[in-house]
């Protein structure tokens, strides 16, 4: 279909003797920003790994806009998928701007120095996760917020026209998670594939156009916050009782159980 990006196809995942995805069938749409959602040991970093070509299916396939992912070359992958893992290496001996600049790999040729546009692109996404004042500044001197910021600058100097993200809103404050949604939101809507794994439902409720909730390494839902946001099947799937609330505001999702002890 042209309006999706990611087919997954009865795709399973074994690593050792557990099995942590299991006959999981999905498709994500084109353009927009998706979120994984789940419990711990849901299986969501174990997808997103998946969809970026990180893991091979024991059985089942993953296409990218009808391709299979895995009969893709690593440079090509690399010029179609930038991908954030959870942890950014601290004790790399490098500058933001130096480490930011590895994203622009996949575009040059062997051996080659980066051009003009290649320092262009890295100015960019440096205004664009305010890291400019950090530019010449080591890793091992950022905090882990800091740290989390650059590599996501890193993805976006790939141009890659798909964004994966594990959990990129760990060790960033409310402002920064909140303009990193945005950031997010407005690359969907210059046409990018956005993934991301994330723990906060309101977060993701808010932000997302298309949440796919998983538990036990199966895919419970998948579709739109209104499709997905049941407070029963939530309750369910984290093990406790969760409301779901929609105003003005936005959706709001929080603990039924509250006021209980």
């Amino acid at each position: 279909m042209a309006d999706t990006a990611f087919e997954v196809n009865a795709a399973s995942v074994r690593l050792g003797a557990r099995e942590v995805l299991s006959s999981v069938s999905l498709a994500l749409p084109a353009g927009q920003l998706c979120a994984l959602l789940g419990p711990n040991g849901a299986g969501k970093t174990t997808l997103l790994r998946l969809l970026a070509g990180l893991l091979a299916p024991e059985g089942g396939e993953v296409r990218l806009f009808g391709e299979p992912v895995h009969a893709m070359s690593g440079a090509e992958r690399a010029r179609r998928i930038a991908y954030v893992p959870q942890h950014v290496p601290a004790g790399l001996p490098l500058t933001v701007a130096e480490f930011v600049m590895l994203g622009r790999i996949p575009h040059l040729g062997p051996f080659s120095r980066p051009k003009p546009a290649d320092r262009a692109a890295v100015g960019e996404v440096l205004e664009q996760c305010e890291l400019q004042a950090m530019a010449d500044k080591r890793l091992d001197a950022l905090s882990g917020g800091e740290r989390q910021r650059a590599a996501i600058a890193r993805a976006l100097a790939q141009q890659a026209r798909v964004l994966l993200l594990d959990e990129p809103t760990n060790h960033l404050d409310l402002r920064q998670q909140y303009r990193l949604q945005r950031l997010l939101q407005r690359l969907a809507a210059a046409g990018h594939t956005v993934v991301e794994v994330l723990h906060d439902l309101t977060l993701a409720a808010n932000h997302a156009s298309c949440l796919a909730l998983m538990d036990g390494g199966r895919l419970v839902a998948c579709g739109s916050p209104c499709m997905v946001l049941d407070a029963q099947r939530l309750s369910r799937v984290y093990g406790w009782p969760l409301a779901v609330g929609r105003g003005e505001a936005g959706w709001q999702l929080a603990s039924a159980a509250a006021h209980r002890d």
